[in-house]
């Protein structure tokens, strides 16, 4: 099990710092293990918030959402996700 993403955006089309999160982050979180606990949830949640900061993002935010037990990361530009990111 690990963290997947999905976009609504075509790979071509993603802006280069969504790709680095994607590609990056997802891959250094998921050779750690994860269980997707909340704390993993946690971490991956301020470890994107830091990058978007880093990369200068302030009009991008990254939003938690749980239902029935299950979490979802959202990541948002305008209001708009641009991609979801669930533990499978």
């Amino acid at each position: 099990m690990k963290f997947i993403y999905k976009s609504n955006l075509r790979r071509e089309r993603m802006p280069e710092w969504l790709k680095y999160i994607t590609d990056y982050i997802l891959e250094v979180f998921n050779s750690l293990s994860p269980a997707g606990s909340k704390f993993d949830f946690e971490m991956l949640e301020w470890a994107i918030k830091e990058d978007l900061k880093l990369l200068g993002k302030e009009n991008v935010t990254v939003e938690p959402v749980t239902d029935e037990g299950k979490t979802v990361i959202f990541i948002k530009r305008s209001g708009h996700t641009l991609i979801s990111i669930y533990f499978k």
